[in-house]
């Protein structure tokens, strides 16, 4: 589960840039064991800018953009009765929406769409056992066509 506000301004006709400030929650169930699961939770700050190109003036608009996004958070242990902490999760992603379009139905109302974004991320999670640190880094490079597909709405001043 992701809910990701977004705040922008038109800096010029068409531009928009925009900030976001999200949480996210992955619960990942242990199969054996329906009261276990690893908990991820995390906090995201999402500039980004979009270019909307009219397809019906006033309407209708393809709307690329361009996101970059940070997030700091945590993985967990959590059983019926406890909870542990597992990791820091430190996230970085560039995303390019490539289908992205918006539907004006009223003069300030929108419904937006986006898929198919083209991204690179990177996590990283660190433990400390003892004394020691334990880091481990993974890089992304994904193009999912229907994965992450979102719906918006919007509201102009």
């Amino acid at each position: 589960m992701d809910i990701t506000p977004q705040f922008g301004f038109f800096v010029i006709d068409n531009l928009e840039i925009h900030l976001g400030l999200g949480y996210s929650f992955q619960k990942d169930p242990d199969e054996s064991d329906p009261d276990v699961s690893t908990n991820t939770n995390v906090f995201v700050i999402n500039p980004g800018i979009n270019y909307y190109l009219p397809i019906v003036e006033g309407r209708f608009f393809y709307a690329p953009g361009l996101d970059l996004g940070i997030g700091f958070g945590s993985q967990n242990y959590k059983t019926e009765t406890t909870s542990e902490k597992l990791y820091g999760v430190t996230q970085f992603y560039v995303s390019l929406a490539l289908l992205s379009f918006e539907y004006r139905p009223v003069q300030n109302f929108g419904i937006s769409f986006r898929a198919g974004d083209l991204t690179y991320s990177l996590e990283s999670q660190k433990r400390t056992i003892g004394e020691q640190t334990l880091k481990t880094t993974y890089n992304k490079f994904n193009f999912g066509l229907n994965l992450g597909a979102s719906l918006g709405f919007r509201y102009y001043f």
